[in-house]
């Protein structure tokens, strides 16, 4: 899933009540100072540019959402 962490101040309630609403969907998660974040490293970006040349170039080498899904399942139940 991709993830981005951005920092934003709400002026307006109903946009709070908004973003609990995606929270409560598991679409957000509320950060706080103690949470650690993860340093993404030059050489996990370098590996990272090089996946996504090797699927623009070959496109039919990607699979599907529910094909993920699977494969996960089956590393996980192992």
């Amino acid at each position: 899933m991709p993830t981005d962490t951005i920092h934003i101040r709400i002026n307006d309630p109903h946009a709070l009540a908004i973003i609990e609403n995606l929270e409560k969907m598991h679409a957000v998660d509320f950060l706080t100072d103690d949470d650690e974040y993860i340093e993404i490293t030059e050489a996990l970006k370098a590996e990272s540019r090089r996946r996504l040349e090797h699927l623009k170039n070959n496109p039919q080498s990607a699979i599907g959402l529910q094909q993920f899904k699977s494969h996960i399942q089956s590393r996980l139940s192992k």
